[in-house]
């Protein structure tokens, strides 16, 4: 079975009837198989009780699960999306805290707090079962100029010590790409270069399209990074900041740059990022039918 057939059957969506759910009282869109799933970042603005009482109605199997904000986990948490997981056969990931996280901070100690939280949300990772954790690169000073290098030697050092953390788990590490001016992992040839020299091995890469788009340089990072690309970031923005709009609003190249990895023979996951669940069904229908228009074919 080719790659763009494997995708097919992978993103195999039903219509389902779910009447008592608020945010959409009539059909709903359910993701039956376990490679394409939605950011838990729908429900960001939601105490973390509103998003266990969603997240089993909402008919989405797979989720990446936001460790930040008001969904910040800790041992008591974990312990509840274990249940709700176990209860209505859930599948998570985890996206490993990023909104006032820098794991290249310039202050020792500041430094060691921020990387032993994303150890600690790699460890929650573990206990509810997930095949990846999502990490983002570390970012230069704002204040202190000339900093980028060694800034990354900061990020470096802790990814084989995240990645070494994350094999013992039996965890795929991921890597995000972000956006200029202050984080470090947006440049093509740098990420191509840092995958095919010095990643540890089981370190694979995420490859955001907005935050790509953003930068201004989604269809070069995808040519140039294919082979390393596990795990996709879907949604649309225009090129201005990171909206997270539905994927077919922007100017993402999204289908362009899905057919580059489709041609390069991806085969891992897709994750819709969206502000609200509305928006991500209807990520998750213009990303169906793109395959289906492309299986038929």
């Amino acid at each position: 079975m080719g790659s763009l057939d494997a995708l097919s059957v992978t993103i195999d969506i039903k219509l389902m009837f779910v009447g008592d759910y608020s945010y959409s009282s009539y059909v709903l869109l359910v993701v039956s198989l376990l490679k394409v799933g939605v950011s838990s970042l729908c429900f960001f603005q939601e105490n973390f009780d509103s998003l266990l009482t969603k997240l089993p109605m909402a008919g989405i199997k797979l989720w990446e699960i936001a460790d930040d904000g008001l969904h910040s986990l800790n041992d008591s948490r974990v312990q509840m999306l274990n249940d709700l997981r176990n209860s209505h056969d859930l599948l998570f990931n985890i996206h490993t805290p990023w909104t006032a996280v820098n794991i290249s901070a310039m202050h020792p100690n500041v430094r060691e707090k921020v990387q032993e939280t994303v150890i600690d949300s790699i460890q929650f990772a573990y206990e509810i079962g997930s095949e990846y954790v999502v990490i983002h690169p570390g970012r230069s000073s704002h204040f202190v100029k000339g900093t980028g290098e060694l800034c990354w030697s900061f990020t470096a050092d802790f990814l084989k010590r995240a990645a070494e953390f994350c094999a013992d788990c039996g965890i795929t590490p991921l890597l995000e790409n972000i956006f200029p001016p202050y984080f470090l992992f947006h440049d093509p040839d740098d990420i191509e270069r840092y995958f095919r020299e010095d990643a540890p091995e089981n370190l694979r890469f995420v490859c955001d399209f907005g935050h790509a788009n953003v930068t201004g340089n989604l269809l070069p990072l995808v040519g140039k990074t294919a082979d390393y690309v596990e795990y996709v970031h879907l949604s649309g923005n225009h090129g201005e900041k990171d909206d997270h709009l539905p994927i077919d609003e922007g100017n993402v190249e999204w289908k362009e740059g899905l057919d580059v990895l489709f041609k390069a023979g991806f085969d891992g996951t897709i994750i819709v990022e969206n502000y609200n669940i509305d928006d991500a069904y209807t990520s998750l229908e213009t990303l169906r039918s793109f395959v289906d228009s492309r299986g038929n074919k």
